[in-house]
C-alpha cells in the first residue's frame, strides 16, 4: 500500500496534530491514518451513503469525528471555516471539478 504509506509520511507531516482540518471525499481509511496519527479535529466530508454506512460500522471512528455527506462543490461550511481542506483521490470524479478546487480555496483559512 504504497499510497496510504506516501500519505502519512508526506502529506500529513504539514498538518498541525491541532489544526481544524477538513477531508473532501473521505473513506474510512483516510479516518484510520488521521486516527492512528493522533489528528482530533478533524471532519470528514464523504458522498454516498456507502461511505456513511461504512464510517457507522467503525463505531470508534464515527464516535471521534465529525462525519457528513457534502457536494464539494458547494461545500455548505462558511468561509475560512478550517485551517485547512484536503482532498484525496477524490477531484478526478467530480463532474465541474473547478467547483471543487474553488471551495477548497474558500474555506480553509490557512491551505
Amino acid at each position: 500500500m504504497k499510497r496510504w504509506k506516501f500519505y502519512k509520511s508526506n502529506i500529513l507531516k504539514y498538518f498541525d496534530k491541532n489544526a481544524e482540518i477538513l477531508v473532501i471525499g473521505a473513506s474510512t481509511r483516510e479516518a484510520e491514518i488521521f486516527f492512528e496519527l493522533g489528528y482530533k479535529n478533524v471532519t470528514f466530508g464523504y458522498y454516498g451513503e456507502k461511505e456513511n454506512e461504512q464510517f457507522k460500522k467503525n463505531l470508534s471512528l464515527y464516535q471521534s469525528y465529525e462525519t457528513l455527506q457534502i457536494d464539494c462543490r458547494k461545500i455548505t461550511f462558511p468561509d475560512e471555516h478550517f485551517d485547512y481542506a484536503f482532498p484525496h483521490a477524490t477531484i478526478h470524479h467530480i463532474y465541474l471539478p473547478h467547483l471543487t478546487i474553488t471551495e477548497m480555496y474558500r474555506v480553509p483559512k490557512l491551505g
